[in-house]
């Protein structure tokens, strides 16, 4: 399809709501639909510095957190509909990238200060809401008639009982891929949704899941994730060398383990090497996969054994480190090459006599933000003042 043919306004998402669209939400959706029909990188980037000019002014708080959730909403919306191409989908991250370089100073959003745009503010809760509508089986006593067409079909407990339209799959694989284009961009960091996928797709036997397409779509998703950041991945478990026992409380660095997988509860270099092995094993003609989910489970292996490869550390040499009796998941370790150090002031102290908060992932980091259920408070416009976790330093 031809960029100008492309109609956004008759996605599956964005027709699920044009009905309780507001002027602004609409206006928002214009932006973005005008620069895609005539993508080039002037007029993606025109698309950002048109959202940042209708962004209201800094006496209106309440209104910039509406605005700023609505802009983002409405990216995911059109980011996560079924039928949406990939085109689309780096045509929405090049516009966020766009944004983050359009800084009009430090915000503060429900009791964590960002900058806004350079810190993709809210960016992470829409994509929170967009997934978790999506993890709520119909089975569960609390799921909306709504929500009951929006079933993560990776949940381990899906059964071929559950009715699950085959939309759902492509919505689910589309939610997936754009998430992905993200964290490859470096909008956003490594998070407990690509840890699902992969556990979904390779740490449990296929075989128990009978509902057509489910495996196929498990499958792809992982894949893909692999295929657009398996650097992010790999770093990511190399943070994590030496770390054996990890408590289910600490939700920092616990992933539960699926039936197959028998290593650490973490991000690690031996649960990277099981994936590698699980792709393979996949990818042979007698798994019972589609001839295309077999190339992309061998794609997936050999980009992961590629990045490996790359990095000069591999999954032999780190076996060969014996980490210390004093191993602890909280020690602090030092940063990848490739991270650069943060130049904001830490205020971590400050917190200590403010209501506690929850940690919730922050969109470009390996860290946590702080989020309580302040309203947004001051809007500055001097040096950025960011909190940041005790524990991590992010």
């Amino acid at each position: 399809m031809a960029a100008n043919d492309i109609d956004i306004r008759s996605l599956e998402r964005i027709k699920e709501v044009d009905h309780r669209l507001s002027d602004q939400e609409w206006a928002i959706l214009g932006i973005l639909e005008s620069a895609i029909r005539s993508p080039t990188p002037e007029t993606l980037a025109d698309a950002a510095k048109q959202i940042d000019v209708k962004c209201p002014p800094p006496q209106e708080r309440d209104e910039i957190l509406k605005y700023v959730t609505n802009v983002y909403e409405m990216v995911v919306a059109i980011a996560s509909s079924p039928s949406v191409s990939g085109e689309v989908q780096g045509y929405l991250v090049d516009i966020i990238k766009a944004l983050e370089q359009r800084s009009k100073g430090t915000v503060l959003f429900y009791h964590s200060r960002q900058r806004l745009w350079e810190d993709s503010p809210l960016l992470g809760m829409a994509i929170d809401d967009e997934y978790n509508g999506m993890v709520c089986l119909p089975s569960k006593s609390t799921c909306s008639s709504a929500d009951k067409t929006s079933t993560d079909p990776l949940n381990m407990y899906f059964t071929e009982k559950e009715k699950y339209p085959p939309e759902e799959l492509k919505a689910w694989q589309a939610a997936n891929s754009f998430l992905a284009r993200l964290t490859a961009a470096e909008v956003y960091g490594p998070s407990h949704q690509v840890m699902h996928a992969m556990q979904s797709a390779l740490e449990q036997e296929l075989s128990t899941f009978t509902h057509p397409g489910m495996k196929e779509c498990r499958v792809l998703v992982a894949a893909d994730w692999m295929q657009r950041c398996a650097g992010q991945m790999l770093s990511w478990a190399q943070e994590n060398i030496g770390v054996t026992d990890v408590p289910e409380s600490d939700t920092e660095i616990y992933f539960e383990n699926g039936r197959l997988y028998k290593g650490p509860s973490a991000m690690c270099l031996q649960r990277w090497g099981f994936w590698i092995d699980r792709f393979g094993v996949i990818g042979k003609s007698d798994s019972g996969l589609s001839e295309e989910t077999r190339k992309a489970a061998l794609e997936a292996m050999e980009i992961m054994n590629t990045v490996e490869r790359s990095v000069g550390h591999t999954l032999a040499s780190a076996a060969s480190e014996e980490p210390s009796e004093e191993t602890s998941i909280e020690a602090s370790e030092e940063p990848l090459p490739s991270q650069e150090p943060s130049q904001d002031t830490d205020i971590s102290d400050e917190l200590e006599e403010e209501e506690p908060c929850e940690w919730r992932p922050a969109p470009g980091r390996t860290g946590r933000i702080a989020v309580s259920s302040d309203y947004p408070g001051d809007y500055e416009s001097d040096e950025p003042k960011v909190v940041r976790c005790s524990v991590c330093g992010f």
